[in-house]
């Protein structure tokens, strides 16, 4: 049995588990489904309210199939999309998460490099909507 918890600065012990639907109403209405799965945030990751494990669509990694993805926009390196590390980006267009690594092969022009080779062509991130970082991935 998980036993959910926080502390007084609003840290998880555990995220819900959502796949791209859900994520997609969780991040624009704040709403977890009914009975969603919770896993354990792994020792030495900080999770607040609105990060959740991300299960995509779409095969993203190689080997991994859930990330965790902290939205805490109140830790300056985490709330800043031009930090290094693995990224989730979401395509309104498209319906889409994207989990990648941003590039810059011009100047002033961030293009989202996929995880798997030629899984998407590198997307330009001023067309896509950041969500936040991986810190994690199982």
């Amino acid at each position: 049995m998980l036993i959910i918890s926080h502390n007084a600065q609003d840290q998880h012990s555990a995220a819900p588990v959502l796949t791209s639907d859900e994520a997609i109403r969780f991040i624009a209405e704040g709403l977890k489904p009914n009975g969603c799965q919770y896993l354990e945030v792994p020792m030495g990751k900080l999770i607040r309210a609105g990060g959740f494990w991300l299960l995509p669509g779409v095969s993203s990694h190689p080997v991994a199939r859930l990330f965790l993805v902290s939205r805490d926009l109140t830790t300056p390196l985490l709330g800043d999309p031009h930090v290094p590390g693995v990224k989730v980006y979401f395509s309104e267009r498209a319906s889409t998460f994207y989990v990648g690594i941003v590039s810059e092969h011009q100047p002033g022009t961030p293009l989202l490099m996929p995880l798997i080779k030629d899984l998407h062509p590198p997307l330009p991130t001023l067309h896509l909507t950041f969500i936040g970082h991986v810190i994690a991935a199982i």
